[in-house]
């Protein structure tokens, strides 16, 4: 689908999971084509991209340039493939490439952080069997490991085709995050940052920001001060209200902030507790019946929210028979949050 001219959507398939689809954004230059993200590290994903890609007068070798919105496999994982096929060059942000290259080339302590990780915020023991092979494995199954050609660290102008971008760093959803803003033809390519019904995980892991919710809401403040028309997202649908859909996301935050200081009331909480009784996917699904996966997603969204508190001076932490505790700040006030 031709959505400006000379810019193009494509839909490639997510197998098995309920986004259905990641859109890959595909602009034409003299010499071939550069894309925004590729998709998963599976054949139907590439067989998708190829055969729309030729469609548009071209075939694998015509992808001389591939910028990556961030380092999540449904984003990156077909990057390596494409690059061994066609030469591309590939560019991402300096801080996905340094957590990509943790997570890919120093597993077994990536693996080790990340179980300790969990113990300490009360997940369960028996709910962490299935980390094995390390979580690492979970997502070289869906990519292969690569290394950039180009790195960004955001402020940089990209000229692709007609069109001349500046790269926005955006943290939040993942360190190195950014989105595309064509100033003249007033697009924003958003990634998982800005999506126009759901919203992003933003998660606190060790090896990330210390604070990731506090860098997520003010890169959609930066992204408030652009004049925008056409949103175009990583998944679900083109949009142009941003302004609307911006205070609609820090609205989604601030709920769940204040559901988190009510899950902890007047006791001392784990992460994991106080997930348990927070209400997920919007109220369709129950802690009991969530996977232990998403159950570990929701832990690390939790604590983001949890160190979005902390720094607003509403909770505190404590370390109880190896665990972390979270508490309210007596004399709270939700004003700050407002």
């Amino acid at each position: 689908m031709e959505i400006a001219p000379n810019l193009f959507r494509l839909q490639v398939p997510i197998p098995n999971n309920p986004l259905g689809h990641l859109n890959v954004y595909a602009i034409p230059e003299e010499d071939g084509w550069t894309i925004v993200d590729v998709g998963i590290n599976a054949e139907e994903v590439y067989r998708s991209l190829v055969d729309q890609i030729r469609a548009l007068a071209g075939d694998v070798t015509s992808i001389r340039r591939i910028i990556l919105t961030h380092w999540h496999p449904d984003h990156f994982g077909l990057a390596h493939r494409i690059k061994k096929e066609s030469g591309a060059r590939i560019t991402m942000h300096e801080q996905d490439v340094a957590l990509l290259n943790y997570v890919f080339f120093d597993r077994p302590r990536a693996a080790g952080s990340y179980f300790n990780y969990l113990l300490e915020n009360g997940v369960p023991r028996e709910e962490l069997t299935d980390i094995d092979p390390p979580p690492a494995e979970q997502v070289f199954g869906l990519s292969l490991p690569f290394k950039p050609d180009a790195t960004l660290r955001g402020g940089e102008k990209l000229r692709i085709g007609g069109f001349l971008f500046d790269v926005i760093w955006t943290p939040g959803h993942s360190p190195g995050h950014v989105c595309l803003y064509e100033r003249s033809e007033h697009i924003l390519i958003s990634g998982d940052h800005v999506l126009p019904s759901i919203t992003p995980n933003v998660s606190y892991h060790p090896e990330m920001d210390a604070n990731p919710l506090a860098a997520f809401l003010s890169s959609l403040d930066i992204l408030a001060q652009l004049d925008v028309a056409l949103v175009l997202p990583a998944h679900e649908h083109p949009f142009n209200d941003l302004s609307g859909r911006l205070v609609e996301i820090h609205r989604h935050h601030l709920d769940r902030c204040l559901a988190i200081l009510g899950a902890i009331g007047d006791s001392a909480k784990t992460a994991y507790e106080i997930s348990s009784e927070i209400i997920w996917a919007e109220g369709e699904m129950g802690w009991a019946d969530m996977p232990e996966f998403h159950r570990r997603m929701a832990v690390g969204e939790t604590l983001a929210h949890l160190r979005y508190l902390r720094s607003e001076h509403s909770v505190d932490v404590a370390a109880v028979n190896g665990k972390q505790v979270w508490r309210r700040v007596n004399g709270t006030s939700t004003r700050t949050l407002a």
